[in-house]
């Protein structure tokens, strides 16, 4: 096996021999829970369904879903974190050419309008994207990800997982759009297991009828981001709106809580109404629904929700919460009866442009679905507050490439009276001297009554000419039981990543890991193809 690692050894120092290119980079000027608005100094060269990774480790957290000349709007991808002033890059080929000079159009949120000179208002910005959907354009991202994992105790398993995304507007010439995600997963392994062998999974398959700018329909399996804690909705939904006021209804079915396939039987409904408001000072949107959901017929959640986000100059506020509205948990004495069951409050403060601090508290609990865990409802309520926390966190950036970022967690059990505590730091230079590159530290540190952990990681990651793009980084990981007094031996990874742009429209990548954990020593090697078809 050390044979191996000296694989990945060989691999670090190939790549740290390739000259240095400049990658196409962008920096965060907006972000809410939904959506992140990015600038450019020029897009030229950029194509919807582009990937845009974050600078500590080269992590694809975005993906772009409309594009000006000096701006683009991005959904997630990935649990990235992602603050302003944050610096974003994409990966061109070798013939992206700058843009012209010219006036530059920018593609703001409507949510931080600051002058009519440098920013869109919400009806601009819709007409904007009706305008891009007229001209037809669309992608295909096709990706092929084969993954091996070979051990010295003779358990291997090898994972193939592909992994397609479609968007089409204008079909047959309407103002209809389709869109599509899913992917194929099969794995094969040397020993015996009761995972899945193999699994199709669609998350979003959806025709989308927008006439106007006021009204908007969906017929297939889509989340809607007004009530995206319902998650995938198979069915229909509406969504109206009258200047600052909407309103919304769906109607249809959950995914299989096994297999995430249709079924018929999970029934759900419901409707919600929504108000946004931008003025010179303040920004903001709220939200508040009624849900029902049923199982065989029979109730299995109803629910009031809530959903507010503020901002006012350097200050932002996030709010969501939900309601029960029916217990169940006595057959005979079911009916309506008030629980809030949910609450998430976040807020985000940016004193000045170096510094942004940022906390949050949850008490999201465990939701109870009466007629799929009935025999489980009393240890479902008694872990109720396991979820409850308080985070903290604060991001420094000393110099333009130099980042310090800070993050305390704590969370209760009332009930058992068990406390978590969770510190992670991080220190960041993404302009090293002499060598080019970025390289992060890491730190984690977690306490609670039955286990502590450590874990520090060093990575470092630099972009070269040609397409190139590489990354190499240790890991180490120690762990000790608390109540058993048991000091697990420490684990060492070591792993290199490579990725490079064949052509306009391929990418690669390949990684490889090696680790060492107590007396079994683990090699991973992971292959990712992409290509992505514009029209």
């Amino acid at each position: 096996m050390m044979q191996k690692a000296h694989i990945v050894v060989v691999c670090i120092l190939f790549t740290l021999g390739l000259s240095a290119q400049e990658v196409r980079q962008a920096e965060v000027t907006y972000v809410n829970d939904q959506s992140v608005y990015l600038r450019f100094q020029s897009t030229e060269g950029l194509s919807e369904g582009d990937t845009l990774f974050n600078q500590n480790g080269g992590q694809a957290c975005l993906r772009i879903q409309k594009i000006s000349s000096v701006s683009c709007l991005a959904e997630r991808i990935s649990n990235c974190e992602i603050s302003k002033g944050q610096i974003f890059e994409v990966r061109l080929s070798a013939d992206a050419t700058p843009a012209k000079e010219e006036a530059p159009e920018v593609l703001e949120s409507p949510q931080v309008v600051e002058s009519s000179s440098d920013s869109l208002s919400r009806s601009q910005v819709r007409d904007r994207s009706n305008g891009m959907r007229s001209k037809g354009r669309g992608y295909l991202n096709l990706s092929l990800n084969n993954g091996s994992t070979i051990s010295s105790n003779g358990r291997e398993n090898y994972r193939t997982n592909f992994r397609a995304s479609l968007k089409a507007d204008s079909l047959f010439g309407q103002d209809l759009s389709l869109e599509a995600y899913g992917n194929v997963q099969d794995f094969r392994r040397s020993f015996e297991s009761n995972g899945d062998d193999f699994r199709a999974l669609i998350y979003n398959l959806a025709l989308i009828y927008k006439p106007s700018n006021h009204h908007q329909l969906v017929v297939g399996r889509k989340i809607n981001s007004r009530i995206s804690s319902l998650g995938a909705i198979d069915g229909l939904q509406w969504e109206g709106n009258w200047n600052n006021w909407r309103a919304g209804a769906i109607v249809g079915s959950r995914p299989d809580f096994s297999n995430y396939s249709y079924n018929a039987n999970l029934l759900q409904y419901g409707a919600y109404g929504a108000y946004d408001w931008s003025t010179k000072s303040w920004t903001g949107q709220w939200t508040v629904g009624l849900m029902e959901q049923r199982n065989q017929g029979a109730i299995d959640r109803r629910y009031l929700y809530t959903q507010q986000s503020m901002r006012w100059g350097k200050w932002s506020w996030f709010a969501s919460s939900e309601i029960d509205l029916y217990e169940n948990f006595d057959t005979a004495q079911a009916g309506s009866k008030a629980r809030l069951t949910s609450l998430y409050l976040s807020m985000r403060y940016r004193p000045t442009s170096r510094l942004t601090l940022f906390s949050s508290y949850d008490t999201r609990q465990q939701i109870i679905f009466f007629e799929r865990y009935d025999s489980d409802i009393e240890r479902l309520l008694a872990e109720q507050g396991a979820r409850q926390g308080f985070r903290l966190r604060g991001d420094y950036r000393f110099f333009r490439a130099t980042h310090l970022g800070l993050s305390y967690n704590v969370r209760t059990n009332p009930t058992f009276g068990n406390r978590s505590q969770n510190l992670q730091a991080y220190l960041s230079h993404h302009r090293l001297p002499w060598i080019g590159g970025s390289l992060t530290y890491r730190f984690n540190k977690n306490q609670n009554g039955n286990l502590n952990s450590e874990i520090n990681s060093l990575r470092y990651s630099r972009s070269f000419n040609s397409g190139f793009r590489m990354s190499a980084y240790y890991r180490f990981a120690s762990y000790r039981y608390v109540l058993r007094e048991i000091t697990l031996d420490p684990q060492h990874y070591y792993g290199a990543e490579l990725s490079w742009l064949l052509a306009q429209d391929w990418n690669m990548g390949i990684m490889g890991e090696y680790s060492q954990i107590s007396d079994q020593d683990l090699f991973r090697m992971y292959l990712r193809i992409q290509k992505r078809f514009k029209f």
